[in-house]
């Protein structure tokens, strides 16, 4: 359907802006061009936090998690020539991933929140906001994948009857030959043909 397509491209690209995001060392920008990651110059400053390492964990996961959706869209869109048992993964995979991913863009930022009001000149930057918003896209894609992810009429469930084609047959009309008479002559004093199964 229309949405499911739509909802596999979203996901597309919101595996991608993730991806840029994630990568990029610029989630943290300070006024003296001093930029930072989740693996730079923060994670060495901030006392290897346990919440740091729940972020980056939180974001890995993600990554990972929308990297299989993508792989799985592909397999299962464009490898298959057999289709399967109808299935929810895509849509569960999709969600998952950027619920954690959006997570983890949230603790980073209530952790953050008041050392960068405290900086001078320190704001979230651009990979940052990548992160958060495809985090944000991959679940509206899970919703669009699920409205429009709806199973064939064979795949629907329920017993399936094959049922044989039924013929029906008519009895024959009986034609007795007699003395040289072929069938549509009527011999002279002779019984009129009968039905097979009908008793006059």
């Amino acid at each position: 359907s229309t949405l499911y397509k739509a909802g596999v491209f979203l996901l597309v690209f919101a595996s991608a802006l993730f991806v840029i995001g994630y990568g990029a060392p610029y989630w943290i920008e300070e006024k003296r061009e001093v930029t930072n990651s989740l693996f730079g110059r923060i994670s060495a400053e901030s006392h290897q936090a346990g919440w740091f390492h729940a972020v980056r964990a939180l974001e890995c996961v993600c990554l990972v998690v929308l990297a299989i959706a993508c792989i799985y869209t592909l397999a299962s869109n464009c490898c298959k020539t057999i289709p399967g048992p109808h299935s929810r993964l895509l849509e569960i995979l999709a969600g998952v991933g950027g619920l954690l991913g959006f997570v983890g863009a949230m603790v980073y930022v209530g952790e953050f929140n008041d050392a960068i009001k405290s900086a001078e000149g320190a704001n979230f930057s651009w990979a940052f906001y990548l992160a958060t918003i495809g985090s944000v896209l991959a679940v509206v894609a899970a919703i669009l994948v699920g409205i429009g992810n709806k199973p064939l009429p064979q795949q629907s469930g329920g017993t399936t009857f094959n049922m044989a084609p039924v013929t029906t047959s008519y009895p024959a009309t009986v034609t007795t030959v007699q003395g040289g008479y072929y069938p549509g002559q009527q011999p002279y004093g002779a019984a009129p043909p009968q039905k097979a199964g009908y008793p006059s």
